[in-house]
């Protein structure tokens, strides 16, 4: 089975997504690090500010704290889109400009080969993958513990999805890092 698809941010999103919430512990990392430091920084930045006299002395630490994490949340709220977008382009713009970004993948028996078109292949054989994860919008064949290939659900036809399905169920034994 052959498919060929384009790559789009709304993809590049839905498969960190999935990546994200496959354990509970990507997911505790996850916010730890881009929603728990930042929130924390910015409580304790508040009440040292409020110790060094740069906001008012009647406020007590409690609510100097709290003010510090919604500003906090308020900063990840707005930027997170703009993150994402940043990420994107670095991994996938800065190589092929948008109007070329069609990618294809090829999934038999033998194993797994993908490319960008004009790019070189790469093929990966059944035993060296390490997982599968598949939602309605993305489809991620990982290739190490944190790297994976991913597409578009949608790109695949029900008997196409079947067949995936199938081709993952007998070669793909699921490793732990």
């Amino acid at each position: 089975m052959k498919l060929e698809y384009t790559l789009s941010l709304a993809d590049f999103q839905a498969a960190q997504s999935l990546h994200w919430h496959q354990t509970l512990a990507r997911r505790v990392i996850h916010f730890s690090i881009y929603a728990g430091v930042p929130c924390l920084t910015a409580a304790i930045g508040s009440v040292l500010a409020k110790r060094v006299g740069i906001l008012g002395q009647e406020s007590p630490y409690w609510f100097q704290f709290l003010f510090g994490l919604v500003v906090a949340s308020a900063y990840l709220t707005a930027t997170v889109k703009g993150r994402k977008s940043k990420r994107f382009k670095k991994h996938f713009e800065r190589r092929v400009p948008p109007n070329k970004r069609r990618s294809w993948i090829e999934v038999n028996d033998l194993g797994v080969t993908s490319a960008i078109v004009g790019t070189e292949p790469e093929s990966y054989e059944w035993s060296t993958l390490f997982g599968f994860a598949q939602d309605e919008k993305i489809t991620l064949i990982y290739i190490a513990t944190k790297r994976f290939l991913f597409f578009p659900t949608q790109a695949m036809s029900p008997a196409q999805r079947a067949e995936l399905n199938d081709l993952v169920a007998r070669h793909v034994t699921p490793r732990t890092p």
